[in-house]
């Protein structure tokens, strides 16, 4: 069975304009998670959000939008504005690890509630035009909260389950537990999808080897350290190390004009920059002096010249 590839939500990252641009310049992914969208009343979306939902905004690479709510009746309605735009599948987020979100109530906040959980699908599902899936972790805290809602997903029909192997309160650090992933995998009857930590093509075929029937493998972080790394686990074809380097300059060109095109002002467009260059950085090994003169740009010659300077580096040292 093939296993597909899936770019994974990352929060003021992997938008549109990212996915449109990496698809354009490297591909190798089979389709994307959108990062998510607070649900609200439909007539509390700004034009931006639902720029955000069109198909149209990276017609390159089709995506799943994804909702974080614990509101039953706006995901309802969002969701049916997404059928209307021609989505096939909307995802809940029962994922994300982050206190701005679980203090609320929402993301991964809901996994040591699975009677919520129950009833939130219970109300949602008959009114769904479009497939469901969720996105979760282990648990809040407890990884072994992810049992009970488990059970409660496999009575209820989930179009795929994608699974981030760590609790909320590990947000990033350790290690991902595929042991539990291995134990969630017995028991869950729909689609499952891995999600956590595939950076290389050794962590990819250590879960891809273990689990050999995975429908499809998320890359987030892996994929901004090394936007080659879904074409190379498809083709087998490892760029040099030049390749690497210069296809992220040329990564962050192309991500450098759209965005300005499309924010207002340099202060927006040199923070929303900012955001890659806490992955690039591992990549291109910018001195410490010239990676502090970036983050302190305020005026985009002085942003521009620094990224410049800094790719000059990183060829240099190549040789």
């Amino acid at each position: 069975m093939t296993i597909a590839l899936e770019m994974a939500p990352i929060q003021g990252i992997t938008d549109g304009i990212f996915r449109q641009t990496h698809a354009e310049l490297f591909g190798g992914f089979d389709r994307a998670l959108a990062p998510f969208l607070k649900a609200t009343s439909p007539k509390q979306l700004r034009p931006a959000m639902l720029l955000e939902l069109e198909p149209a905004s990276s017609p390159a690479l089709a995506f799943v939008p994804q909702l974080i709510t614990t509101d039953p009746g706006d995901f309802a309605a969002l969701a049916t504005i997404l059928a209307e735009r021609g989505h096939q599948e909307v995802n809940w987020n029962l994922a994300c690890p982050q206190p701005t979100a679980t203090k609320k109530g929402r993301g991964a906040a809901l996994l040591p509630q699975p009677e919520r959980v129950a009833a939130f699908l219970d109300s949602v599902l008959p009114r769904m035009s479009i497939g469901l899936s969720v996105k979760m972790r282990l648990g809040l805290e407890d990884p072994c909260e992810l049992d009970a809602v488990m059970e409660v997903l496999a009575t209820r029909p989930i179009k795929r389950v994608i699974l981030h192997p760590r609790t909320a309160a590990q947000l990033y650090s350790g290690t991902p537990d595929l042991d539990r992933f291995a134990a969630a995998a017995t028991r869950c009857p729909h689609p499952l999808v891995y999600s956590g930590d595939i950076v290389d093509r050794a962590s990819f075929e250590e879960v891809t080897g273990r689990f050999q029937n995975l429908r499809a493998v998320m890359i987030g972080r892996g994929v901004l350290t090394d936007p080659f790394l879904p074409r190379q686990l498809k083709t087998g074809q490892c760029p040099t190390a030049s390749e690497r380097i210069d296809g992220i300059f040329a990564l962050h060109k192309k991500l450098f004009e759209r965005y300005r095109d499309r924010l207002a002002g340099p202060a927006h467009l040199i923070h929303r920059m900012n955001g890659f260059w806490d992955y690039f950085q591992e990549a291109v090994q910018p001195h410490p002096k010239k990676l502090k003169q970036l983050r302190k740009a305020k005026r985009l010659e002085v942003y521009e010249g620094a990224v410049q300077s800094i790719f000059e580096d990183a060829r240099a040292r190549l040789g």
